[in-house]
């Protein structure tokens, strides 16, 4: 297990051994793509904010198996991947750049120094959009390669028979996250004659009357039978798997500059990928009910068939080829 055999340049079968680290639960995405070339071994530490948070996470490399490739779910985990690399120099890291961190720390100056260094001893790269590439390149010296993720209900979304209707009602699926930016969208609609709907843990019950506070809900599609447009209003969102979920179900995607699956959503119509602003927002949401009912109902349509090749085969595929592609000349 966690022993991966491949042909080198002399068609002599080499084996090697991938570990990938995760700190708490991984992402279903991740961990499907981190089974799909080696083992995992999660980790847990108590969060302290104290300069012994960084002794913590050293200390963490006696739980991490020796290996020839140490896959890091993301920035924490390099901090003790760069441990083990020191302590084993043959050892390889690969880091998966699938979460808005760089994008924060180019943007929002938050732990420059500290991923600036870490990110030198990184052998490679897989980043989930081409946002997030353009964000990884500028901290690792190294091959990067995109690799789209999954959507985890993806058929059972085609599937629907759902017909496009005008509802003037819209929908945003996710938990309470700073980056998900949820008051601007608040704010972008508070004009409009539109009902919100916002889905997820964490947010608070809102006055406003256009504004209706799900929380979490079992049944997801019964929030997206009553919409005709789902917003994602993401300041730094590395892909989004929830604007895809609502493109697979038929509904016309709006996502700001600043979302990693703008470019898939651009390529149908460059006025759903919105400025990451208020008004940049309510213009993109304006722009849309300005359609024509025919042509929103061919975007539905369109969502669809955009968003069909996110299986989750395909998606674990991709990451196993691009994954060889990096390490084949590491070692």
């Amino acid at each position: 297990m966690g022993e991966n055999s491949r042909g080198n340049s002399r068609g002599v079968q080499t084996i090697r051994k991938v570990v990938g680290i995760h700190y708490g639960e991984p992402h279903e995405v991740h961990k499907v793509w981190m089974d799909a070339v080696g083992e995992t071994k999660r980790l847990d530490i108590d969060h302290e904010p104290s300069i012994t948070n960084i002794i913590r996470y050293a200390l963490k490399v006696r739980e991490v198996p020796d290996a020839d490739v140490i896959i890091c779910e993301g920035g924490v985990e390099l901090r003790t991947a760069v441990v083990k690399k020191l302590l084993n120099p043959g050892t390889k890291i690969v880091r998966l750049v699938a979460d808005q961190g760089l994008y924060e720390v180019e943007e929002k100056d938050r732990n420059g120094f500290e991923q600036k260094l870490l990110n030198r001893f990184v052998d490679g790269a897989i980043t989930n959009s081409e946002f997030m590439k353009n964000y990884a390149e500028k901290f690792i010296d190294a091959p990067i390669e995109v690799v789209h993720p999954f959507v985890p209900d993806l058929e059972r979304y085609l599937e629907n028979n759902r017909e496009y209707k005008e509802t003037q009602e819209i929908c945003f699926v996710g938990y309470n996250y700073p980056n998900k930016n949820v008051d601007v969208l608040v704010e972008a609609v508070k004009d409009l004659d539109v009902k919100l709907h916002i889905v997820g843990k964490g947010h608070d019950q809102r006055d406003d009357e256009n504004v209706i506070v799900h929380g979490f809900v079992d049944d997801l599609e019964e929030v997206y039978d009553r919409c005709d447009i789902y917003v994602q209003p993401s300041d730094g969102d590395a892909f989004g798997v929830a604007p895809a979920e609502a493109m697979a179900y038929g509904i016309p995607t709006i996502v700001t500059d600043t979302t990693g699956i703008k470019n898939l959503i651009g390529e149908l119509d460059e006025k759903l990928v919105a400025e990451t602003s208020v008004k940049g927002i309510k213009g993109a949401i304006k722009s849309f009910y300005e359609k024509s009912f025919d042509e929103r109902n061919q975007l539905s349509e369109k969502m669809r068939e955009k968003v069909s090749v996110l299986s989750k085969d395909r998606s674990q595929k991709s990451f196993r080829d691009k994954f060889e592609k990096i390490v084949e000349d590491k070692i």
